[in-house]
């Protein structure tokens, strides 16, 4: 019988060992951060400038591995599962913004813009460093009417009574986002 520790390392024994010295060496600013509760290694690649995309500059991309290919937005992205739920909740990360629904959430590690009914900016993507505030909390607790996808590059939700949230895929090597609906595969993009 195989114990949870023993059967840990035997998957680990079969991946090729990596001299982190050697790939940190030729890489000076990769961060690598161990996950224990979720046995995975997140790579964090700190890009030495600021990358420039429709909604501004953006908060250093978090690179992780994933089993689907991350290339546009696709046109049948399943939105519609949003429609008419409520947001309950957004949460804030060092790399990461999470937009929780009632029975789904979508994850954003790239760019995304609020705008207002009339059209104007209200918040976006950008460095913590650089913002006095968030405004993004408009949102909360408002349904999602109805979403457009413009593929490859970006889908929005409309809010009642009207407010747009964008989110971007402006990175072709990277995750911008994934979408998980309950009872349904994520899509990562």
């Amino acid at each position: 019988m195989l114990q949870k520790g023993s059967q840990v390392r035997r998957e680990l024994d079969v991946v090729p060992r990596l001299d982190l010295g050697d790939l940190l060496a030729g890489h000076p600013r990769l961060e690598i951060h161990a996950s224990p509760l979720k046995r995975r290694l997140d790579v964090r690649q700190v890009h030495g400038r600021e990358r420039t995309s429709p909604h501004g500059p953006c908060d250093p991309v978090r690179h992780r591995y994933t089993s689907r290919g991350m290339h546009g937005v696709p046109k049948d992205l399943p939105l519609d599962a949003f429609v008419g739920q409520m947001l309950n909740q957004i949460a804030l990360g060092r790399f990461q913004t999470q937009l929780r629904f009632e029975r789904g959430d979508i994850s954003i590690e790239g760019g995304w813009e609020l705008t207002s009914p009339d059209g104007q900016l209200i918040d976006r993507a950008q460095d913590h460093a650089a913002r006095d505030c968030y405004r993004i909390h408009r949102i909360l607790d408002l349904p999602v009417s109805r979403f457009e996808i413009d593929a490859p590059a970006s889908f929005t939700l409309i809010f009642e009574p009207g407010y747009r949230f964008t989110v971007f895929d402006d990175s072709e090597h990277y995750e911008s986002f994934s979408v998980n609906i309950d009872g349904r595969p994520g899509v990562y993009v």
